[in-house]
């Protein structure tokens, strides 16, 4: 198992983490329950977990490519644009992160925590999908060449 292998196979958990945050946050704010919205915090904190793996795994799965000889120039283009698009989802990512933590946190100290953080924690979540798409998309075309020419 090494660094590329990682990559692969926890980059694709955080659009689904990310995406069960969001839909369950907004389920609970329709049907309010407690219980609904701590598991919505616990998908956002491991949504931030699953994207700091995929960002520090990224360097030695773009070593494994670089070993593999791929002299592809518009493959180098794209790892350098999935590269930034991961390090500012990373970033956010986080963002969404510390909010979940700090909700559990407030959990913990028997504290209920504010509609406004129940609101940001749904719509931050959702927000994140289309960037997670995006640059899942631009991670695909790195060595699937046969879709390239698509968009």
């Amino acid at each position: 198992m090494n660094g590329a292998w990682i990559h692969l196979a926890v980059v694709h958990l955080v659009p689904w983490c990310c995406l069960l945050a969001g839909v369950l946050a907004l389920v609970e704010l329709r049907l309010p329950s407690e219980g609904l919205f701590k598991v919505a915090a616990l998908c956002g904190v491991l949504a931030a977990l699953l994207a700091a793996a995929s960002y520090f795994s990224g360097p030695e799965a773009d070593g494994v490519l670089r070993a593999l000889a791929i002299e592809d120039p518009e493959a180098r283009g794209l790892v350098e644009a999935h590269a930034l698009w991961g390090r500012v989802l990373f970033i956010l990512t986080g963002l969404v992160g510390a909010l979940s933590l700090l909700s559990l946190l407030q959990y913990a100290q028997e504290e209920i925590p504010p509609r406004w953080q129940r609101v940001t924690l749904a719509a931050s979540s959702l927000v994140l999908l289309p960037l997670l798409a995006w640059t899942s998309h631009l991670g695909g075309l790195i060595r699937h060449t046969e879709i390239r020419g698509f968009f």
